[in-house]
């Protein structure tokens, strides 16, 4: 029997534009529903940062001002979470990185003159109110990965996904990043409708231990996948007190703004193969985004792009296509340069595996949309 909170959980999360977005509950007539296979509307080019190696760790207060956070760079700022087609956010969002041998170390600053704040108990769904959120995923196979939310009261709600929603989950409430530290700063009063606010800040640091032991702490150079969202409501004032506006066509709640760091082309977080490229170094940056968008990681999107057709395939037979062409690989720019990757099917399933000849590496995806290397 599914517990009650999940039960709930889960219905909001076919409500919720962080985790699948109310597109069709709230659907307006000039907001653009997804594509039919599920498939990003956006090239593929995810924001790249380089994460300095934190020589002292900060100190998790919430205060952004000390000298350690001072060498990280800022992320670009937040951008909606379908990209250019959507109007810029109207508040500024930004972030920071740094790592060390023990944790991983997240800052965010958020521009807002409305702080407010209800959710008080962990793994409630934070979501519910203006929140910020990570989302770490390790080795780049969509599989296995965390999300972290937090609301201006300090409130988390820590999770795992074995893999992404649309691959089946399902979703571990139960992980709990216990030894984290967090913190929030406000500037200004929390459920306060009578002043105007600055912002609120937010600050973790996330033990390596957590994503699968020791063996989990990062080498130089190695690459994460990452992705930031605030989840943003519009809010009016009606006696004294901040409410959720409301369409005046419907009456309904408006839907959350979803403001993101990497872009997904979509109005869903849960695709882990869009999120941001974040590479562990102790020195300066010496590589260029186009050394993390590699050969290598350019024939996992290809693989993915027939990933997408498979499931609009499936969708409408009830079973996965054998045929490359019928998939659309000859369209596949990678392909067309690489020559044609190899399928191999049974009932219910696929295999479709690319040749990288110079390494002798085979890239591979299937239907669960794992991808993985394997030696020729």
């Amino acid at each position: 029997m599914v517990p009650v909170r999940l039960g709930i959980y889960f219905l909001l999360l076919s409500l919720h534009g962080c985790n699948q977005n109310s597109n069709e509950k709230t659907i307006t007539a000039d907001y653009p529903k997804p594509d039919r296979r599920g498939r990003p509307a956006l090239p593929f080019n995810p924001e790249h940062y380089a994460c300095l190696y934190a020589q002292t760790p900060p100190v998790i207060d919430g205060v952004l001002e000390e000298k350690v956070w001072s060498t990280a760079p800022w992320t670009a700022d937040f951008r909606d979470i379908e990209g250019e087609i959507r109007p810029l956010p109207y508040y500024r969002t930004r972030a920071k990185m740094l790592w060390d041998e023990n944790n991983f170390y997240v800052a965010a600053w958020m521009e807002e003159p409305h702080l407010r704040g209800i959710l008080k108990q962990r793994d409630t769904i934070i979501f519910k109110d203006n929140d910020f959120e990570i989302f770490l995923e390790d080795d780049g196979d969509t599989h296995n990965y965390f999300e972290i939310e937090i609301n201006a009261l300090g409130t988390i709600f820590d999770l795992m996904l074995v893999r992404p929603y649309r691959d089946g989950g399902p979703v571990v409430i139960s992980w709990d990043a216990a030894r984290m530290q967090s913190a929030v700063k406000l500037y200004g009063t929390l459920n306060d409708a009578s002043d105007l606010d600055s912002a609120w800040t937010v600050e973790f640091a996330i033990p390596w231990e957590h994503f699968g032991g020791r063996r989990k702490v990062p080498k130089e150079n190695d690459v994460w996948r990452v992705n930031f969202s605030r989840v943003e409501y519009d809010l009016e004032i009606k006696n004294g007190v901040y409410q959720n506006k409301t369409s005046p066509e419907t009456g309904q709640p408006l839907p959350e703004n979803n403001w993101v760091w990497s872009p997904q082309g979509i109005v869903n977080m849960h695709y882990p193969e869009i999120w941001g490229y974040v590479r562990f170094i102790k020195d300066d940056d010496t590589v260029g985004k186009e050394d993390v968008l590699n050969k290598l990681e350019r024939a996992k999107w290809a693989l993915r792009e027939l990933y997408y057709n498979q499931k609009a395939y499936f969708s409408v037979h009830k079973n996965y296509s054998d045929n490359l062409k019928e998939l659309g690989a000859d369209t596949v720019s990678y392909f067309i340069d690489h020559g044609p990757p190899e399928i191999f099917s049974s009932p219910g399933k696929y295999h479709i595996r690319t040749l990288i000849q110079e390494d002798s590496t085979f890239v591979n995806i299937i239907e669960d949309g794992k991808v993985w290397y394997s030696k020729q």
